[in-house]
Order: structure tokens, then sequence, then C-alpha cells
């Protein structure tokens, strides 16, 4: 499926920013070699409302005692809020589920409602084996997230034990949606685990707790098949009838903005949000 950008005029746009600037969040890894300064300043600047901290060895912030005061500190004095902590790199993770004990905190002293994690790659063998050891690591994370008062949320990702939403219910569905859900990244289904996002997001149920905005593309160059990131317009997922389904399915939570095509710069953020924001004018539009 190939999405287009409705067009819409600049003040449509424009009260469609404002009805939905609650929702609309930029996840810190898309401006990456930035320090927590600048991202949060570029998230103020392109329109955003929240930033969710992507955390590891190579982002902005490691999760060190000590940060999470002058993170929130910085998202209250450029009036953002803290839509949540997403391990990006790092040991943390359901391999070893004692790691993520002082992210949690970290979380919760930041104020964040939730801490993602991704599943661990599949390397072959029995998967229901697989799947029994990676609930039971699970459920230690969920607990130890629970004792911080911090939902643990599972991606949808590539490469992983759990890329699609059925496959990553696999794993939590032991456990309530109070505790535990998904962060769902739709685009990553175009590399790997697509379903129809009404499937989809039917799927996740009450499971669904965060949603990732981002584009890819597949091309093929000298006989082999690539993805790489693209714009919201022009990549391969349809964002306009995915932002339908979700409304028709009554989600009102947030829309985080992901990875960026090209150059990770203010001008790309904002026509990115402007192309985001085209789209809910246009789902209002259809609407009225």
């Amino acid at each position: 499926m190939f999405g287009r950008v409705p067009k819409a005029s600049g003040a449509v746009v424009q009260a469609s920013v404002e009805r939905d600037s609650d929702r609309l969040c930029l996840l810190s890894s898309a401006l990456p070699d930035e320090p927590a300064q600048a991202i949060a300043e570029h998230a103020r600047d392109a329109g955003f409302s929240a930033i969710e901290w992507g955390v590891g060895p190579d982002q902005a912030t490691s999760a060190r005692r000590g940060e999470a005061r002058g993170l929130r500190e910085l998202g209250a004095f450029h009036g953002l809020a803290i839509a949540g902590v997403a391990v990006q790199s790092g040991p943390a993770g359901l391999d070893k589920p004692a790691s993520i004990k002082p992210i949690a905190a970290f979380a919760a002293e930041l104020g964040a409602p939730y801490l993602r994690l991704w599943a661990p790659v599949y390397r072959g063998g029995s998967f229901a084996d697989e799947v029994r050891k990676r609930r039971s690591a699970l459920a230690q994370a969920v607990e130890i997230a629970a004792g911080q008062g911090v939902v643990l949320l599972l991606e949808n990702r590539p490469d992983s034990l759990a890329p699609s939403t059925t496959l990553t219910r696999e794993l939590i569905d032991a456990h309530g949606s109070d505790e535990v859900g998904v962060l769902w990244d739709p685009a990553n289904g175009i590399i790997e685990g697509h379903l129809d996002p009404r499937l989809a997001i039917a799927d996740l149920g009450p499971y669904l707790h965060h949603v990732h905005v981002k584009n890819v593309a597949w091309r093929r160059s000298e006989g082999v098949w690539r993805w790489s990131y693209a714009s919201l317009a022009a990549g391969m997922l349809d964002w306009p009838a995915t932002l339908v389904a979700l409304e028709d399915a009554g989600y009102r939570g947030r829309l985080s903005l992901d990875h960026l095509p090209g150059a990770a710069t203010l001008a790309t953020l904002r026509r990115e949000l402007k192309a985001l924001a085209s789209m809910l004018a246009a789902r209002e539009r259809a609407r009225s």
C-alpha cells in the first residue's frame, strides 16, 4: 500500500495540529548524535508536545543516576511532556530481565508512563521453547516495572521473536493490559510481519498503548532488495488509512514520530510533522 498525503490548506493543517497537539510526540532517537538540550529545542520548535526518550549508549541519555531530574526539568522548561522511555540499545532486555531494574527506576523518576523493550532475536530452535523462555523473562520484567509504577511495553520489531502484532501478543497475553502492552509500529510491518491495519489493531485490542510513526520503502539494487526510511507521504505504508483505522478503533493515544528520512534536521522534522498534520486534517474533513 502506498500512502499519499491529501492536500489540505495551511489553516486546516494548523487547526489539526492544535486539535491533536497533545498527541504529537517525538522519539529522541529520530535525532541521532544530538544532545538532549538540542532535541528538546527541536521538538518545541517543530511543534511537538511530548518527548519519548530513547535510552542506550548511543542515545541522548544512558539512564545514569541523576539524569532523570535534568531531563524532567528540560521538558518542563520547553513545555514538553514525557511520553515514555524506549530502550534502544545496550544490555537491558528480556535476555536479562534483572538488567531493566535501573532503567525502570529511571523511567519512574522521569515521570514516564511506560518503559519499552524489544523482544530478542530468534536464533533458531523450538519456537515453543523460545516463547516459554521469553514469557518467563517477561513476567520478571513486568514485576520489576510494576514495582516502579511503570507499564512495560513490547514493540513489534523485524528480526525479532515478535515481528508482528500476533507474535507480540503471544508473549504478553498472560498479563493484563494495565501492566503490559504493545507499542505498535505499523511501518515495521512493511519490513516484516505486515497485517492490514484494521486487523492489526483488532488483534492488539486493549494492549495497544502507543504508536510509532514512520515510513519505509523497499528498493531493488544490484539484484538485492533493501529497505530504507522514507517520508510519510512516499513510503509504502498507507498512513491515512492507518490513522482512520486507529480512530475507528477508539485509539486516542500518542503518535510518536520515529525515524526520519534523509538528514535529521529541524526542516525534516517540520516537513514530516506537517505531512502527519495533513493526514489528520484530511481525516477530520472526511468525517465532517
